[in-house]
């Protein structure tokens, strides 16, 4: 997902004729053409991927929240009809996550807050324990496929720390419980000496964004403008459809700080919890429907050495999709490993701080 409406307008508002052609450049190694589509990605393999994590609502979601999705989709494009030409997967899609323990799941905080805009900040969580549910071993979101696991625990952290979110779940418990082999948590980096970190990032430093988001714009007959009362929200053209198969986009590069506080509207929004990637000409990105997903670095460390995936980022949003000078941001995930072991340290008692992640070499 790229910023939920009201930042993205908040981003279009900030964002001046003047200042808009001042846009940061992208190192010109990260120029890549891509393939047209809104991600630039391709379909990940049978076996790769395997800490990847849907959330997703349950077949009966609220009529509350299906009126706030009828009423946003009518804002954009005065057609709320759309809803109901999209598939079951795609109106009920809500966020990428990713395993990092055997029993916990890391995703952006803003997935959780976004099971309902209108509802009071001490109901989200109960609303998301009850409406949401998480798909396991499985590179589509099509019919019933993967393992599905009901949230046991959600921990927000603080809002003003940073954008993400822990969920316990027990697979003991899914339906049906995962196969052998079929989900295996990533590492995140930072627990290695070896391991690349943001001091250690260049403008040739790439990543793979993971996600089953937007991979191109909608209908042109949608009518993607938001009525003329209201600021232009780019993201307009990205509400539908999301992709069914998982799709990884990559190379995409390192955008060192100062430059993504360059990009219009970023200044606002970028904090330095987060880490920005893209590419020049925006070819390759993160859009709706990414939220919570993965950014992955394959770290090799030393001639002949395997290519571990180490977990970087979790999708936080961005100005748009795919549009050039315009990086996508991500929460930094390094910076809360500290958090992350005390929160699973203190979630299940049982497993205390072991559960937090290995290193899962030639995964």
């Amino acid at each position: 997902m790229r910023f939920p409406a009201a930042l993205a307008c908040l981003a279009a508002l900030i964002a001046s004729p003047a200042t808009a052609q001042q846009a940061p450049a992208a190192p010109t190694s990260a120029d890549n053409p891509g393939d047209g589509r809104i991600i630039g990605g391709t379909p990940v393999k049978k076996g790769k991927a395997p800490w990847m994590v849907e959330i997703f609502f349950i077949d009966s979601i609220p009529a509350k929240i299906l009126a706030e999705d009828a009423a946003e989709e009518a804002a954009h494009s005065a057609q709320s009809d759309l809803l109901k030409d999209r598939p079951a997967y795609d109106i009920n899609h809500e966020c990428g996550a990713v395993l990092i323990a055997r029993n916990w799941v890391l995703t952006a905080g803003h997935c959780i807050q976004d099971v309902s805009q209108t509802a009071p900040v001490a109901d989200l969580v109960p609303m998301f324990m009850k409406y949401m549910r998480l798909r396991l071993g499985s590179l589509t979101i099509k019919g019933k496929s993967g393992s599905v696991c009901r949230p046991r625990q959600v921990v927000l952290a603080d809002p003003g720390a940073g954008d993400i979110a822990l969920i316990r779940i027990d697979q003991k418990a899914c339906t049906p419980r995962p196969k052998p082999g079929s989900v295996a948590p990533i590492r995140i980096a930072g627990l290695s000496s070896d391991d690349l970190l943001l001091t250690d990032y260049s403008l040739n430093t790439s990543f793979t964004v993971y996600g089953w988001g937007m991979t191109k714009p909608r209908a042109i007959n949608a009518k993607s403008v938001v009525t003329s009362a209201s600021p232009h929200d780019v993201t307009a053209r990205y509400l539908d459809p999301v992709a069914p198969s998982l799709q990884m986009a990559g190379p995409i590069f390192f955008v060192p700080h100062d430059r993504c506080l360059a990009t219009p509207g970023y200044r606002a929004i970028v904090t330095d919890t987060m880490v920005c990637a893209g590419v020049q000409n925006g070819a390759m990105d993160q859009c709706t429907g990414d939220s919570g997903g993965p950014l992955v670095l394959d770290n090799k460390v030393g001639p002949g050495a395997k290519s571990v995936p180490l977990l970087i980022g979790l999708v936080h949003g961005g100005r748009g999709c795919g549009l050039a000078m315009t990086p996508g941001v991500y929460v930094y995930v390094p910076r809360f490993l500290d958090w992350i072991e005390t929160t699973i340290g203190n979630g299940d008692a049982r497993a205390g701080k072991t559960l937090l992640v290995q290193p899962q070499r030639g995964t």
